[in-house]
C-alpha cells in the first residue's frame, strides 16, 4: 500500500497489499496511445497503465447519445463538462488499445466492461478537474482519485464507511489517502460503495500513485501483486 502517515498498523497490510514507497516504483511514460493496437503504448500482461486526464482540456471525441443523456442529469455545467470529458478520454484510450468496437456493458453493481474485449480490464475515476483511467489485461483493476478539500466531518464518514479495525484518520488529508486506497480495492472487486464498511476479502495490491498535482491523492488496486505500474499523461506529445 505504501507508507501511511499513521503509526497504527494498517489492517490492509495483512492482505498482502504492496509496501514500500509507491511513487518510486512507478515508471512515468508520456504520451497517449493513438490508433488500433495502441500506438505509443503496447499493453502487455504484467503491466498496469494509468492515464492522468486533465478535465479542463478539450475532449478528443464527441459524446455518445448515452453520455449526453447522462450528462444532462447533472445540475451544474462544470459537472456535465467533467463527466463528458472523462468519458471521452476513457473511450479514446480504450479505442487505441483494441481494434474492436468500444461498446460498454455493466456488471451487477454497475462496473462497466467490454463484452467484445473481455481481456481488457479498466476503471475510471474523477474528482475536481482530474480523472484517472487504469487499464490492464486479464486482471481486475480499480482506481480512485480525490481532490483535497476541507472535510470537517471526516471522522464520522470514516466511522461509517471504513472496514472494522481500520485506524481512524487524523486529518482530512489522511482521510482522503485512506479513502482512495479502500475505494480502489472496492472498485477492483466490482462492488464500489456497496462494499463500504465490510471486511475486505482477498489478496490485493494497492499503491498510492502520483495524480499529477499536490492538490490530489490517488490510488490503484489490483489482484495481481506483480504488475508494474506505469503512469501516462493523456494528450501529451510523444517524446
Amino acid at each position: 500500500m505504501g507508507r501511511t502517515p499513521s503509526s497504527a498498523a494498517d489492517p490492509l497490510v495483512g492482505l498482502s497489499i504492496g509496501t514500500g514507497n509507491p511513487l518510486s516504483e512507478q515508471k512515468a511514460v508520456r504520451g497517449v496511445p493513438r490508433g488500433p493496437g495502441g500506438q505509443g503504448v503496447t499493453l502487455k500482461r504484467g503491466e498496469l497503465h494509468v492515464w492522468r486526464v486533465r478535465l479542463r482540456e478539450q475532449p478528443r471525441l464527441e459524446p455518445t447519445a448515452g453520455e449526453s443523456a447522462r450528462a444532462a442529469r447533472f445540475v451544474t455545467a462544470p459537472l456535465r463538462r467533467r463527466y463528458l470529458r472523462s468519458h471521452s478520454a476513457l473511450r479514446d484510450i480504450l479505442g487505441s488499445l483494441t481494434s474492436s468496437r468500444v461498446d460498454f456493458a455493466l456488471h451487477e453493481h454497475g462496473k462497466p466492461y467490454l463484452p467484445g474485449v473481455p481481456a481488457l480490464r479498466f476503471n475510471l475515476a474523477h474528482s475536481g478537474e482530474m480523472a484517472l483511467v487504469a487499464v490492464a489485461l486479464d486482471v481486475e483493476v480499480g482506481v480512485d482519485v480525490e481532490h483535497l478539500r476541507p472535510l470537517p466531518g471526516f471522522a464520522a464518514v470514516a466511522d461509517r464507511f471504513f472496514p472494522p479495525g481500520y485506524p481512524p484518520p487524523r486529518s482530512a488529508r489522511q482521510f482522503f489517502q485512506y479513502w482512495t486506497r479502500l475505494e480502489a480495492i472496492l472498485k477492483a472487486q466490482g462492488v464500489g460503495l456497496y462494499g463500504a464498511g465490510a471486511v475486505i476479502e482477498g489478496d490485493w495490491m494497492v499503491r498510492e500513485i502520483d495524480a499529477g498535482s499536490r492538490n490530489y491523492v490517488a490510488a490503484v488496486a489490483t489482484s495481481d501483486q506483480s504488475l508494474e505500474v506505469q503512469i501516462h499523461d493523456y494528450g501529451a506529445e510523444e517524446e
